[in-house]
């Protein structure tokens, strides 16, 4: 999980236009409403005839028109449509029966009428409740329905369809990912080339291009973005990993004191855009399955807030899900639980040390287990780079090399590219911060050779450019700037290559 800032596979064309095509809905059966009864009077309670209906279509594939809703609402009598006197009269006599303190209970057409329905709170509030809702039952559908199918559940012999399944889900996977920390990438290059611009005292330690290259990087995210979402198969993560970029780019303080202090602002808010305007119609005509979500948190520019205080939240109440249907330590709640921790609070925050025994916690809870997987790399992974950002230096350092070092553990990091990659490149940036860039150099150089392999097999490339920038870093701090220079021409070469995959021209910026 480590980044180039707190500070996956590039999809093509091709990749998106040959991505399963969701077959079209067809119109839900008495069949169909019997067996989500409990289902739609639960939503129909909590929202609107249209949330509801947004709801099971993107949810649970459950198509009906308003007027098949208000035919089972009558005969379940569930109708719960008021006239405004009604509902005026209501509140009238409530007050009234309070001032004399006596009990009020009131029923319409026979049903009881709940008075706080009336006496609710403003719209942000209902919206923010309502984000917690959606996201509920988005992971409560999507789980529900195995619409991922995880390859750790995967027994042999098993069926041809949960296999395929099971790929499309690991290759989403890997695509968000590599979404995810390509934004951190874009993000850490353009707060360096901020820093250089800024700086009087210290030797600018990048190439004048550094902002291009940043710009470039998120051009050829926005691109696989709209691949991934058009694919109609996303990671269960994706929504949590956009967040977390939303929220970094509104907290960097480099890219606020720069020369356009605007620019974090602007790309939390046109990603947010990006996103809604991508999810609310499918080329099939579909609602996509996450439209509900980014519907709610763009709401015109003025939806819940993107920080550390919001993201929590619902990243807690996807974790509520996922511990409900796959366990509490499955390796996908695992992975959900660690970025939960480490996405609780920015670099430098006051509670630093709660965090870390949070970290400490869930490893303790992994250590239950006989076997050394990657579960226990990722949360070691983790809490190594927590300890890194609030200098701790040594012990994220011995953290590292105890995984190097011991033999058991240095095999089982070899099943694991990815953590394989996080060991190496995040030893190499302790190094480097200890002042020592000779040692960080061949970590770096390790992780690019890890990378470079993950980018031939899956079109992977994220972990490369974090690998390139890396290494530059470390030939700069040794003073040789020649070979550094070297590594700018690989990664521009990469950033072009890059750029042609997503359909994207390499002149423009």
């Amino acid at each position: 999980m480590e980044g180039s800032s707190e500070s996956g596979s590039t999809g093509s064309s091709s990749a998106a236009a040959a991505a399963p095509v969701p077959q079209k809905s067809k119109w839900a059966t008495e069949e169909d409403f019997d067996r989500h009864r409990a289902t739609i009077t639960r939503l129909y309670a909590e929202g609107t005839l249209r949330q509801l209906m947004e709801t099971m279509e993107c949810e649970y594939g459950f198509v009906a028109t308003p007027k098949m809703y208000k035919t089972r609402f009558k005969r379940w009598g569930l109708w719960k449509h008021n006239r405004a006197g009604n509902v005026i009269e209501i509140v009238r006599l409530k007050k009234q029966r309070d001032a004399a303190q006596k009990p009020s209970q009131f029923l319409l057409h026979g049903r009881r009428k709940p008075i706080p329905t009336y006496l609710r709170g403003p719209d942000e509030l209902q919206n923010e409740e309502g984000m917690y809702r959606a996201i509920r039952d988005y992971y409560d559908g999507a789980l529900s329905a195995q619409r991922w199918v995880f390859n750790e559940d995967i027994s042999s012999p098993s069926s041809t369809g949960l296999l395929v399944q099971a790929k499309r889900t690991s290759v989403a996977l890997r695509r968000g990912t590599d979404v995810w920390l390509r934004f951190r990438t874009a993000l850490a290059t353009l707060e360096e080339a901020a820093i250089a611009e800024s700086s009087l005292t210290i030797p600018c330690r990048t190439t004048p291009d550094k902002k291009a290259q940043g710009i470039k990087l998120m051009r050829i995210c926005f691109a696989e973005l709209s691949q991934i979402i058009l694919s109609g198969y996303e990671s269960p993560m994706l929504l949590f990993w956009l967040l977390h970029v939303m929220t970094l780019f509104r907290e960097s303080t480099e890219l606020q004191q720069s020369s356009d202090p605007q620019l974090g602002r602007s790309v939390e808010l046109q990603l947010l855009k990006h996103l809604y305007e991508l999810t609310a119609t499918t080329p099939q005509g579909h609602h996509h399955p996450t439209a509900r979500l980014w519907r709610m948190l763009w709401s015109g520019g003025k939806g819940i807030g993107r920080d550390r205080y919001h993201l929590r939240l619902c990243t807690n109440a996807a974790v509520e899900q996922f511990e409900r249907h796959i366990g509490y330590l499955h390796p996908r709640t695992v992975e959900l639980l660690t970025f939960s921790i480490f996405s609780s609070t920015p670099t430098g925050a006051a509670n630093a040390q709660e965090k870390e025994d949070r970290f400490r916690t869930l490893y303790n809870q992994l250590q239950t287990s006989e076997v050394f997987d990657g579960r226990h790399l990722e949360v070691l992974c983790c809490l190594a780079s927590h300890l890194r950002r609030h200098g701790k230096l040594e012990e994220g350092e011995a953290l590292l090399e105890e995984i190097l070092t011991d033999p058991e553990r240095a095999q089982v990091l070899g099943r694991f590219p990815e953590d394989n990659f996080n060991v190496h490149s995040l030893l190499g940036n302790i190094k480097n911060r200890l002042g020592r860039p000779a040692e960080a150099e061949p970590l770096y150089r390790k992780a690019i050779g890890i990378a470079k392999i993950a980018r031939r097999t899956s079109n992977e490339d994220s972990d490369l450019f974090e690998g390139l920038f890396g290494l530059e870093k470390s030939l700069r701090d040794q003073g040789r700037l020649e070979e550094a220079d070297e590594v700018v021409e690989e990664h521009r070469a990469l950033v072009r290559e890059s750029l042609e995959k997503v359909g994207e021209k390499e002149d423009t910026t």
